[in-house]
């Protein structure tokens, strides 16, 4: 109720509560900015204005001085000055007044719109996307989880998958984007199935498409499956043929029972008397077969047979080994033609 006073004077006789105005404008990073929060309407003088980020109050601000309006309520004005950085992009900034005739506190919210100057300059680009994967072993018919972690990207807007051998694997699940102490964000893509045969030796792959990259991210994963994966067998060196005839000696292990199929496979030669051996590679003397891998009647395992063909007369006492690797292996399998062969004999095998 307004009552009239001496001279025509206008006095207010009952409280009348706050409302408050909070222009809204977008901040820079490194651009020191000020939040602004006007509190008017108000009487009695008496008042608590505090600015809140996130639920916590702010250290920092400044209250105007409280000014009379002509209906005899009160104005001021709350600021908040600061340099924003990349972390208080996405944050809630709260004006909160305390009045009495307030049943409750009054607050008005407003989300700080942050303009990172690497993506509004030609030079330079928003923060991209790195990506962890976590290299594990599954269990045949047992369910194992595959986890891509993406991070350290901004905006928060982000598409990633899950490949397997090119194409993309549906029922992936995807956490939210989580914010870092700088401000970027990440977050984990995981993708859980139970590996059969038929996953053994596949390539899993995550792939990131993020406006900072010019073209999608991508880390390949080899997913080691016990209970499928088995080490290959390697037989002892047989001998097939002689210079006599013309038609050179033949050498050659066979290779069984491995899974995945890939190997390495190499033929050495180590004179009489010498320590160390020498890879041998196709010339006028020898030349090498390393043989393919063949899918094994039970359908799990693979074969495969090499040969070194000795196109020359072999030297006397000479060693000639076959060295086998495979991922099962810690050490590659190795098996000798024995020391001293005079080339006329059986083959002995070290080992």
């Amino acid at each position: 109720m307004f009552m009239a006073g001496r001279h025509g004077a206008v006095t207010l006789s009952f409280p009348v509560g706050p409302t408050i105005s909070i222009p809204r404008q977008p901040a820079t990073v490194g651009v020191e900015t000020s939040l602004l929060c006007h509190v008017g309407g108000f009487f009695p003088v008496d008042v608590n204005v505090v600015w809140l980020r996130d639920g916590q109050v702010q250290k920092g601000f400044t209250i105007s001085s409280t000014k009379r309006k002509l209906d005899e309520t009160f104005i001021l004005t709350l600021n908040y000055t600061f340099t924003p950085d990349l972390h208080d992009s996405g944050s809630v900034f709260s004006c909160l007044v305390h009045h009495e005739v307030l049943g409750q506190s009054l607050q008005e919210d407003v989300t700080l719109d942050i303009l990172g100057p690497t993506w509004h300059s030609d030079s330079l680009l928003p923060p991209a996307p790195t990506i962890s994967t976590q290299r594990q072993q599954g269990i045949a018919d047992a369910e194992t989880s595959l986890l891509c972690h993406v991070g350290g990207f901004l905006p928060k807007d982000v598409d990633v998958e899950w490949l397997r051998d090119g194409q993309i694997l549906n029922g992936s699940s995807c956490s939210s984007p989580q914010r870092n102490p700088d401000g970027t964000f990440s977050l984990t893509l995981t993708y859980t199935f139970s590996p059969t045969h038929s996953d053994a030796g596949s390539i899993f792959s995550c792939r990131v498409h993020h406006k900072a990259l010019q073209q999608p991210l991508q880390e390949d994963v080899y997913l080691k499956i016990q209970g499928l994966l088995r080490p290959p067998q390697v037989s002892e060196i047989s001998r097939t043929g002689s210079m006599a005839m013309g038609k050179g000696v033949f050498l050659s292990c066979h290779i069984m029972g491995h899974f995945p199929g890939e190997l390495s496979v190499t033929w050495l030669w180590r004179d009489k008397g010498e320590a160390t051996a020498v890879i041998l590679w196709d010339s006028a003397e020898c030349r090498v077969e390393p043989g393919t891998a063949v899918l094994a009647r039970d359908g799990k395992s693979f074969q495969q047979e090499t040969r070194l063909i000795l196109l020359s007369p072999e030297d006397q006492g000479a060693e000639y080994m076959c060295r086998v690797g495979h991922l099962t292996l810690e050490t590659p399998i190795e098996r000798s033609s024995g020391k001293c062969w005079d080339g006329t004999g059986p083959v002995a095998v070290a080992g």
